[in-house]
């Protein structure tokens, strides 16, 4: 089991928020 650190998930999460805001919601996967 891998132990991940509170501040690194917060800023992965907040990535990947960022990313899907800037790309449009008909973009393929």
């Amino acid at each position: 089991k891998r132990i991940i650190h509170p501040n690194t998930a917060a800023r992965s999460k907040s990535r990947l928020m960022r990313r899907l805001a800037h790309q449009p919601p008909a973009t393929p996967a």
